[in-house]
Parts: structure tokens; sequence; C-alpha cells
């Protein structure tokens, strides 16, 4: 059993690590492309030419709508700081890459166990961040919603307010975070909350109030544009009305993509998506399983119902959490007790590769 002082040595270890390789080869292993270039002119703009803005990155397509401007606004003490756009993208985008590090150890460990926060903090730390651009906060937006999930399932209503800071975050961030909305709605229905509905209403009281604060910027730029973005946004998502039925080829094709390493192969996506759902049937706790299947299907279900662009990165909320997932079923496997856990999972799945040679 590892000491508790060896733990925090060997987390902080990792962090170090982190913070090692993100500060290296800057100016070569960054992109700058049109989002950089769009964020750069927008907090020079607010900053040097004092134009606030009220919204956020563009959704870009043919029913585009704006994001909120907190990707904005989280830019300007880097600029005010460094006084050059490109570093404050940059040093911003290897601070989110940093704290997705610890997100992964502290998830992990609270989660599953030790090997699995030191394997999936020390796997994302050894692949620093190469691009600043609003959706990179969906990772560890993500992970802390699974967590926060499993904690509401169990009755731990307070987590409710934490979910929907994390999910009015991740709306500013990318689109794709309305899922985390979907995903707390079914978290609170598992944990069969009859005994304290009146502290689950309570806690969503106050997320919603959370929500409509983090939103208030877009909601006065609406107001002052008779709500062309609200009316963007809905028909973003509702209005292919004459394109109704199941479009689930290329959904299901970049869906298996994004799991693969930078969105290159179906088959090797495909693999690692198995290991998921293979750490899904281990899982101790029908109840979590439950809400980590639907975590992992329901943005494929979605996007089989959608006939605009689908682009890899769309399942971001799925991506980071089936990673957890893996170093989770891997590190079991090869594990002191992998024995009995195989002879578990040949139990459940019935499949002969556990099986001894004759």
């Amino acid at each position: 059993m590892i000491s508790s002082f060896k733990l925090k040595l060997l987390f902080f270890f990792i962090i170090i690590i982190s913070i090692f390789l993100n500060l290296q080869n800057i100016p070569t292993r960054f992109g700058y492309g049109w989002d950089q270039r769009r964020d750069a002119q927008v907090i020079a703009d607010m900053v040097d030419n004092h134009k606030f803005t009220l919204i956020g990155p563009r959704v870009v397509n043919d029913d585009a709508f704006f994001l909120g401007p907190m990707h904005y606004y989280l830019l300007i003490p880097f600029y005010l700081g460094l006084h050059d756009t490109q570093l404050a993208e940059i040093y911003l985008a290897c601070l989110v890459s940093i704290i997705t590090c610890i997100g992964f150890m502290f998830v992990g460990y609270k989660l599953f166990n030790t090997k699995v926060a030191f394997f999936s903090g020390l796997i994302f730390a050894l692949t620093p961040a190469t691009v600043s651009w609003n959706p990179m906060y969906i990772p560890i937006v993500s992970l802390l919603s699974f967590w926060s999930g499993y904690k509401i399932i169990n009755k731990n209503y307070k987590f409710i307010v934490l979910s929907s800071l994390l999910f009015a975050i991740g709306l500013q961030s990318h689109f794709t975070a309305i899922f985390l909305f979907i995903y707390l709605i079914i978290a609170i229905l598992l944990s069969n909350p009859k005994d304290q509905l009146r502290s689950v209403m309570k806690y969503l009281l106050y997320g919603i109030i959370i929500v409509v604060v983090s939103f208030l910027p877009l909601v006065i730029f609406d107001i002052r544009h008779q709500f062309i973005n609200s009316r963007s946004f809905l028909s973003f998502f509702f209005g292919h009305q004459g394109n109704l039925g199941l479009n689930s080829t290329p959904a299901l094709r970049n869906y298996l993509r994004s799991f693969s390493f930078k969105y290159l192969s179906t088959g090797f996506g495909s693999t690692l998506l198995g290991i998921t759902f293979l750490s899904i049937l281990i899982m101790p706790q029908v109840k979590f399983k439950i809400f980590t299947l639907s975590w992992m299907i329901i943005p494929l279900i979605v996007f089989s119902f959608y006939h605009g662009h689908i682009s890899e990165y769309y399942f971001m909320v799925a991506d980071y959490v089936s990673y957890l997932l893996n170093i989770y079923f891997l590190t079991a496997i090869f594990s002191d007790f992998s024995l009995p856990l195989i002879k578990n999972l040949r139990k459940k799945v019935g499949y002969s590769i556990f099986s001894k040679t004759n």
C-alpha cells in the first residue's frame, strides 16, 4: 500500500512533467490558423480598442450561432500580461492542458484507484497541448461532469450545482456540451430521488441561476438583436425537418474515428471503443454502468439523426471519458487480481479468448 506522502509526490512529479512538456518548443509546436487569428483580433479589440464583446466564437454552419464569450474573457489577463495575442492563446492552452492532466488524476483516483490516476495522468502529460481554441475546455469539463454524475447517482445532490457550472462552462466552449445537461438528468433519474425531491429541486434552482448568470452577456446581445442568436440556435438543432430520419453512416464513421489517435482510423477507434465497453462490464455498480453506457452512446444516437456536417471532435464529451475507462480496464487486467477479474469477465461476455487452451 503506497503511503499518502508518496502518492502526493508521485502525482506532483506527473504535474511537473506536464508543465515541462507544455512549455517546450512553444513557437514550433502550436498551429496558428483561422480560429487563432479570430481570437487574437477579438482580444486585441477588447483590450486595445475598448470594443467589449458580448458574444463568443461562432459555430461554423449554415445555421451558425454564437457561443458565450468565456473563452475571450479568459484570454484577456494573458494578453495583458504578455502583450502578445499569440502567446496569450498559447499559454492559456498550456494552462488548460496542465489542469486537464490534474483532472485525469483526480477523477481516476476518485472513481477508480491509484493506478488509473497515475497512468491516465502520465499518458496525458506526455501529450502536451498543440492548439489553442475554444473546445479545449471540453476534456476537463467532461471528466469532472462524469465524476459529478457518479456522486449524484449516489444521492450527493449538492453536486447538481457543480454539474450545472460545468454545463455552463462547457456550453460556452462548444455546443456539444449540451449532452452534459442530458447526462445530469439521467444521473438524477438513476438516483431515484423520490425521498429527496425538495433537495433536488433546491440544487436544480441553484444550477439554473448559475447557467443564466453565466450567459447574461449573450442574453443581452440577443435582446439587442431581436433574438437572432436564439433563433439560429434552434434552427441549428431543429431546422432540418425536410431531412428527418437516420443519417447514421457519417455519424458512426466519425464517432469511431474520434476514439483513435488523431482521428486517423475507424479500425483502431473501434478497438479502443470495444475496450471501453468491456470496462463498463466490469464496473461493480449497476446504476453507474447504465450512466456510463448512456454517456458513451447518446452522442452517437443524437448525431445519427443530424443532417448537418459532423466532425470527429463533436464526440469529445465521450472521447476523454473513454480514455479514462480504457486505462481502468487495462490496469485491472494486469493487476494482482487479474485472474478472478478475467474469470468474471468471461462469465459476463462468454468469450472464448479468456479460456485456457486445451
